[in-house]
């Protein structure tokens, strides 16, 4: 039956038990020449050789007396004035001999506890204790142990093992076996050491004579899952290795015979084989062994002449390609880096170019910037905190201070003392993060304490440990001075407007009265006596009289008519007998008769009471004023008026479906159209009102004319 090939532990060469065995090896062969009388020696040899190897705070190697009630320390380590017989410890001895290999932590509280009771009490928190044997009985004890936490390693232990091993050979030669002959003592001793050392090995090592045939093999064969030591003794290497790799034995035979055949020449060779089926990789390592310089004798041809060494490393070669294609990924991250940094270089030196000319750049910006500053129609300061820290030459100039006078000092002070308190709260504002901006009129006092109208611009100059304020002012005293004297005027305007106004209406009402009471009275006069005339004339004469006076009669009774109408254009007395909503009424129904293709409808929804005397003209007069209008320019079909009281007070809403306010405005050159809504606007504004224009889409035009509630 076929066995599994072995899947060895992962080969790691600064760890393995090799490197501590290679000591063991050199120790013993150091101290190989040893008599009875030195074997104590050598024991603290070994104490003192443990601890070169293998870090450890505490040693101890003690061996069981034959009563069993106590124990001989043979050698020690870090125990000062330790006693070397262990009286009442033969127990403790007895416990961890019984346990066998024991490797504990802080965790393990009866180990903990044992140690430290064999070392009378000191602090133990990890350790290893190995018994040591001879045949196959518990002899002594070989134990290390930490004051701290600490780990012990696989390899440690098998070196540890070994160590027991070598100072059971010693207690042997000093205690047991006195009368064994040297010769024989380094005999056994070799023997054991190699045997021992070998069988600790993980590779598989195969001892073959003459013929290659096997002799021995290590006890790793048990971990390869190939059977056991004996198993294979006497058999053909090259169905050894068949079993091992799986392969044909037609080709492990071709392959050994050549490398058996090389090894007659050259002592050594080593080849390596891939087992694709199981991805693993084996390293052979073939070499004669040799006594001295002499290579052993015919006699000696069925012992050892040749050992084989199978180390597996796939671990290794798998190791060395993920190296490989590491370094290989690495390379190519290298140039990507290095072509990066090249490019990042080049960019860089760019950048530094762009830099130098930018600084060029920016001299040259920050010299003409410093000609604007100084050079701009503006006055411009920057108050650092609350204190002028810059100023430019137009600053000084509207204020009248020079350089010296101006820096330092506190801005809020040449502020007027009514704006005082406003412009230090908008600046501690922008200082703070609160505005951005502040854009106002206020006055400031220059250096002969005269005041000037300052129109000012508060902005925020942002800084990297502290906020600035840049300001902006220009002097507009002598703009304020004409501004107020416009409104003086604008005032006396008005009132000559509004006298105009009220003489025109007085004016119109002396001619209305007399064209009413005078020329009308006399034109009816006329009228009268004529057609009494006619009336008294003789029969004779009737008919042709009255052809004639007929004529007249009704030329007179026209001139009445126009009169009249006349008079009601002046100023209807309906305004002042019946209202103003009465007259609205009678004015909408003449317009209509006389404009038939207008239609007109009339909201009324406020009392006669509600509107003064004053009011009532201007309501008739912009009524007249706006149907007028419309008739002459809109070519409207439909008017909507409404008087009402709304939000805004006494409102007016003229609106038309005619061609709008901009095509007709745009269409309309008669200067008496922006003469007539100049007109209406300055009726209404001087009455207290407030006088809209909206054209409506698409078609439309609408005033809205509204009088606060007092009027």
């Amino acid at each position: 039956m076929k066995k599994t090939p072995h899947t060895p532990v992962p080969y790691d060469p600064s760890s393995s038990a090799q490197i501590y065995l290679s000591k063991l090896s050199e120790f013993s062969r150091a101290n190989l020449e040893t008599s009875q009388a030195e074997s104590s020696a050598i024991i603290g040899k070994a104490m003192e050789f443990m601890r070169e190897v293998i870090t450890f705070d505490y040693g101890i190697v003690a061996s069981m007396m034959k009563s069993g009630e106590s124990g001989i320390v043979h050698a020690s380590y870090g125990l000062k004035n330790y006693p070397r017989t262990l009286e009442g410890q033969a127990a403790v001895i007895m416990s961890v001999l019984t346990r066998g290999n024991t490797i504990f932590t802080s965790k393990d509280g009866n180990a903990v506890e044992m140690a430290s009771s064999m070392l009378n009490g000191m602090v133990i928190n990890s350790g290893v204790s190995i018994p040591i044997y001879f045949d196959k009985k518990p002899l002594g004890l070989l134990a290390i142990y930490c004051e701290e936490e600490r780990e012990v390693s696989p390899s440690q232990v098998i070196f540890l093992e070994q160590m027991s091993s070598l100072i059971s050979y010693y207690l042997q030669l000093n205690l047991l076996v006195p009368a064994m002959g040297h010769t024989a003592q380094k005999v056994v001793e070799a023997k054991i050491e190699w045997e021992k050392a070998i069988d600790s090995f993980p590779q598989l090592v195969i001892v073959l004579d003459v013929y290659g045939k096997i002799v021995r093999v290590n006890k790793a064969i048990h971990d390869w899952g190939l059977g056991t030591v004996s198993s294979h003794k006497g058999s053909n290497i090259a169905e050894f290795i068949t079993e091992l790799t799986q392969r044909s034995l037609a080709d492990v035979e071709n392959e050994w015979q050549e490398a058996w055949l090389q090894l007659k020449q050259q002592d050594f060779i080593e080849w390596e084989n891939i087992s694709h089926s199981n991805d693993t990789t084996l390293r052979f390592s073939l070499r004669t062994m040799k006594t001295g310089d002499t290579e052993v004798n015919v006699a000696n041809q069925h012992n050892g002449y040749a050992v084989l060494i199978v180390d597996d490393i796939t671990t290794v070669r798998h190791l060395e390609k993920e190296r490989e294609e590491y370094t290989n990924r690495l390379e190519a991250q290298v140039k990507r880096r290095t072509s990066l940094l090249l490019s990042v270089n080049e960019r860089l030196n760019k950048e530094l170019e762009e830099h130098k000319r930018n600084k060029i750049a920016l001299q040259i910006s920050k010299a003409r910037y410093t000609h604007l500053v100084q050079n701009t129609l503006a006055g411009i300061c920057i108050v650092d905190a609350d204190s002028i820290e810059f100023s430019n030459n137009r600053f000084l100039e509207i204020l009248g201070y020079n350089s010296k006078e101006i820096s330092g000092k506190k801005f809020i002070a040449i502020v007027a003392s009514d704006y005082r308190k406003q412009v230090d709260a908008e600046i501690n504002k922008i200082v703070n993060g609160e505005s951005v901006n502040y854009f106002g009129i206020v006055k400031l006092i220059d250096n002969k304490a005269a005041e000037h109208w300052i129109e000012v611009k508060l902005d925020l100059l942002e800084g990297e440990s502290i906020n600035r304020v840049l300001v902006n002012i220009v002097d507009i005293t002598r703009q304020k001075e004409i501004e107020v004297s416009l409104r003086k005027s604008e005032r006396h305007l008005h009132v000559l407007s509004s006298q105009l106004i009220s003489a025109q209406e007085d004016e119109r009402k002396r001619l209305a009265a007399e064209l009413h009471d005078g020329l009308g009275q006399e034109l009816s006069s006329i009228k009268y006596k004529i057609e009494s005339t006619v009336n008294n004339a003789q029969q004779a004469c009737y008919a042709q009289c009255r052809q004639g006076m007929g004529d007249i009669i009704e030329q007179i009774r026209m001139a009445i008519d126009e009169t009249r109408r006349m008079a009601m254009d002046l100023r209807p007395t309906l305004l002042d007998d019946l209202g103003v909503i009465m007259t609205i009424n009678w004015f909408c129904r003449r317009f209509q008769e006389t404009y038939k293709n207008i239609s007109i409808r009339q909201l009324i929804e406020v009392e006669e009471a509600a509107i003064n005397n004053t009011l009532k003209v201007v309501i008739y007069r912009v009524l007249q004023e706006a149907l007028n209008n419309v008739a002459k320019h809109s070519a409207a079909t439909e008017v909507y008026v409404s008087l009402h009281r709304g939000n805004n007070g006494i409102e007016l809403e003229i609106e038309d479906n005619g061609r709008g306010i901009n095509n007709t405005l745009a269409q309309r050159t008669d200067r008496d159209m922006g003469f007539g809504l100049n007109s209406m606007r300055e009726r209404v504004e001087q009455t207290g009102g407030n006088f809209e224009i909206v054209g409506i889409e698409p078609n439309g035009t609408r005033l809205e004319i509204s009088w606060p509630v007092s009027h």
